[in-house]
């Protein structure tokens, strides 16, 4: 989505931070965990916890990476 560009991207750039941002485990008191995210839909069951932060993160970097 990224490389397509204009009003398809900017609308994937924000539903992909709205479903990430949120979910990713900010608190203090999550030891060991503090800011991953939960291993949780089709993949993350089978990744686990740094295969879901992975994908997470390698996903939001697109819009710092790439200016359009």
């Amino acid at each position: 989505m990224n490389a397509w560009g204009g009003s398809a991207w900017k609308g994937w750039d924000k539903s992909l931070e709205q479903a990430l941002i949120p979910n990713q485990r900010v608190s203090k008191s999550d030891s060991g965990v503090h800011g991953s995210w939960d291993p949780i839909g089709a993949w993350g069951s089978i990744g686990g916890r740094v295969y879901s932060t992975a994908m997470a993160t390698l996903a939001l970097q697109a819009s710092y990476r790439y200016q359009f």
